[in-house]
């Protein structure tokens, strides 16, 4: 349903009243009116009523229409106020319309008639008043607000209006316009230009992004596209101008080529090949690249980059591609002429033609890997003639030591030969033997671990017990007038380190000690365990939470400043030429390195020089043995047939008498072939067999290959003075269940035959 139009109808005639009534009736029911006799009731009706219009007579007992008018403006100034009245005088209607009236009615009947269509037509202009002020509301505030220029000027090219963002664009203020430019052409920063742009205009009937060049207030030009078209403004036909500043935007681009010609530059020179992929398919490859693949352009683009890899590669290669970790690695790829290349690769993500790509930077480093080859190779050569040079300041110690140890067994040994002797004679003259014994075996012991050639064993090691066994070395061969002081803590924890290397560091250190007292002294060998925030000021190195520290100290002549700057220099040596090679503190430097450790010292002139190694403490796992001591098995014998292989007739000989009495039944062999003769004539019977290693004819090792062509589940202990641990492991790893050193205790072959037995 239509709502009707509430209409407040002022006037102080009835008559009138009913006139005007009778007028709106015509719409059937169109209007609601609401009457109001009096200025009284007039406010009280004002201010209470929703009304679409008033209607008022011109003149009102105390009150007159141009009041009326003036009134509802003030409160509502969009509420329509039509004016009727008895006269027609035209100056009152033009004073009406010019305070606001929306229309001026005579009453008279031919008049009054229209009255309705002339409300709705004051209705109908309030709307359109309302929709054009709201739509220049809009423009306006676009026009104020827009960042691009905006001016209007007529045909003659007189500046009308502009807005601020013109003003900026040239960095004007608005009295600098209005005071200095009196035509458009003087923005230009050719003022001839504009007679082009107009031409241009008029040929084509409109004008878009067209580049000119204004002039700012400064006179220096910038950058603009201009657009241009037909308005009407204020009743006469003008241009409208758009003008978008385009300096940075140049600048930018500017800027982007010359970033873009840059990188280009760098693409193409730089020595890395570089790759921008998805997903492994190559989408670009620079000469460098190319270069490296030995291809073109052509062979890669839409390649894959396993097809550049070697088959044992290509798992590294794709785990690395679907990896979002991105740490640099290292792989082969092959050339087309089959030439494998070592490269180091370095990964990012990237946007590439606006996909998420990766892009791939390769360095050949197959000469560094070369050079480091090389250089490894002349690193354990030094330390080779290194270690030579510290076997070689034991030598005369180690003869002396050994010649000792020859007198003990042969005097011993020739008491033994005197008749009647008593038991308990002959038994402490055994016993003497095989101290000396022993004790001959462990300083050979030390000398071939500490001679050995190996790589890198990382394991856990009890620092005290390298010590200990090093200490050993140290009261047989320094000289007597040196006194070897050890102060061990009995609850340091177990470290991660390589023991062969760790007895070279120690080694090296009591060497240098020694010579450092020609006249004799003390040296002091200590171990503790310290916090690294105890050391960390004095140490920057130290970032472990717990340190174990090795410190050797000396009571010798110190070392002057000089020597201190240069101590860890390789080849640098304060000792007479032919007696130091200066790689001693060097080789330690590294190793201590190595173990994320680090070795300071400290040397007061005259007086003594300490030198301290500190291992990093790392938390020990649960399943190694905190025990390094275990109690001894008994020993148990057996009654299986064991073949003993050994070319020394009397350790054959020896052994075979101990496996006896144990209740085995041995054969015996005195090299590889006859071992492997034995073996097959009686290898039903055979449990076991105990070969040396270096045999003749052929080593214990062959005769174990030989073995187990006959039988593959032939269960062998090789025995040896020496084995290099690699080839240790590889024998295990082949098959021979144990391997023992030479000379080794009776206890120590029984228990090993007997495990071996019993786990088969």
């Amino acid at each position: 349903m239509i709502k009707p139009i509430r209409v407040l109808y002022i006037d102080d005639s009835l008559h009138d009243r009913e006139l005007v009534r009778d007028a709106l009736q015509i719409e059937h029911g169109g209007f609601e009116i609401v009457e109001a006799a009096s200025r009284k009731e007039f406010e009280i009706a004002i201010g209470n009523g929703n009304f679409d219009l008033v209607l008022s007579d011109f003149n009102i007992l105390g009150f007159e229409g141009l009041q009326v008018l003036k009134a509802v403006h003030a409160k509502y100034p969009d509420l329509p106020v039509v004016i009727v009245t008895g006269t027609g005088s035209e100056e009152i209607a033009v004073k009406a319309m010019k305070m606001g009236a929306a229309d001026y009615i005579i009453k008279t009947p031919d008049h009054i008639r229209r009255l309705p269509h002339a409300l709705h037509a004051a209705l109908e202009k309030k709307e359109t008043d309302f929709a054009l002020r709201e739509s220049e509301q809009q423009y306006r505030i676009l026009f104020d607000n827009t960042p691009i220029g905006i001016g209007v000027v007529d045909l003659e090219g007189n500046l009308l209006t502009f807005n601020d963002a013109m003003l900026r664009a040239g960095g004007y203020t608005r009295d600098h316009i209005k005071d200095k430019v009196v035509h458009v052409s003087q923005l230009y920063y050719e003022p001839d230009k504009r007679n082009e742009v107009l031409s241009l205009f008029k040929k084509q009937g409109f004008l878009r992004n067209h580049p000119v060049k204004f002039k700012r207030a400064d006179g220096t030009p910038y950058d603009a596209l201009l657009t241009l078209s037909q308005i009407v403004f204020h009743g006469k036909p003008c241009l409208q101008a758009l003008v978008e500043d385009v300096t940075e935007q140049k600048r930018t681009e500017a800027a982007l080529r010359e970033s873009e010609e840059r990188f280009r530059t760098l693409w193409e020179s730089t020595v890395e090949g570089i790759v921008i992929h998805e997903n492994g398919i190559i989408s670009e490859v620079n000469t460098a690249m190319l270069q490296m693949f030995g291809v073109t352009r052509e062979q890669v683009i839409g390649k894959s980059l396993l097809d550049f890899a070697p088959p044992e590669t290509r798992e590294l290669i794709l785990q690395k591609m679907k990896s979002q970790t991105l740490e640099p690695y290292e792989t082969n790829i092959v050339r087309t002429d089959g030439t494998r290349v070592v490269i180091e690769v370095l990964r990012r993500n990237t946007t590439f033609q606006g996909k998420s790509m990766r892009i791939v930077a390769v360095r050949d480093i197959t000469p560094r890997k070369q050079a480091e080859e090389v250089k490894k190779q002349y690193q354990d050569l030094l330390q080779e003639i290194q270690k030579l040079e510290s076997l070689g300041t034991l030598a005369s110690g180690i003869a002396h030591d050994f010649n000792n140890i020859l007198s003990i067994i042969v005097g011993h040994a020739s008491l033994l030969s005197r008749p009647s002797l008593p038991s308990e004679t002959i038994r402490e003259n055994a016993e003497a033997i095989t101290t000396a014994a022993m004790r001959g075996a462990s300083l050979v012991k030390q000398i071939l671990t500490f001679a050995r050639k190996m790589d890198v064993s990382i394991e856990w090691v009890m620092l005290n017990d390298v010590v200990n066994e090093i200490a050993k070395l140290l009261y047989e061969t320094f000289p007597k007038t040196i006194v070897v002081s050890l102060k061990l803590d009995k609850d340091l924890p177990l470290i991660q380190a390589d023991a062969i290397q760790i007895h070279r560091v120690l080694l090296n250190l009591c060497v240098n000690a020694r010579d450092a007292m020609p006249g004799g002294g003390k040296l002091s060998i200590e171990t503790r365990q310290v916090t690294g925030e105890s050391i960390r000021s004095n140490h920057p190195k130290a970032t472990a939470e717990e340190y174990v520290v090795l410190s050797v100290t000396d009571t010798g002549v110190g070392i002057d400043e000089e020597t201190q700057r240069r101590i860890f220099e390789p080849f640098f040596t304060t000792k007479e030429h032919g007696k130091g090679t200066g790689l001693g503190l060097s080789m330690v430097f590294g190793i201590m390195e190595s173990h994320d450790g680090f070795v300071s010292f400290r040397s007061d002139a005259g007086k003594e020089t300490s030198f301290h190694c500190h291992f990093p403490v790392q938390k020990l796992p649960q399943d190694i043995a905190q025990t390094q001591d275990s109690e001894r098995e008994e020993v148990q014998g057996g009654n299986e047939t064991i073949l003993v292989v050994e070319d020394e007739e009397m350790l054959r000989q020896l052994v075979k008498i101990i496996l006896e009495e144990q209740g085995y039944t041995v054969l015996t062999a005195g090299d590889g072939e006859e071992g492997l003769a034995v073996y097959k004539q009686h290898k039903d019977s055979i449990a076991l067999v105990l070969s040396d290693f270096g045999l003749p004819r052929f080593t214990g090792h062959e005769l174990y290959r030989k073995l187990t062509q006959i039988n593959p589940t032939v269960l062998m202990i090789l025995a040896s003075g020496y084995i290099e641990p690699g080839m240790k492991a590889k024998f295990l790893e082949e098959g021979v269940k144990v391997v023992i050193q030479k000379p080794y205790a009776p206890d120590e072959v029984l228990l090993a035959i007997r495990d071996v037995l019993d786990k088969a």
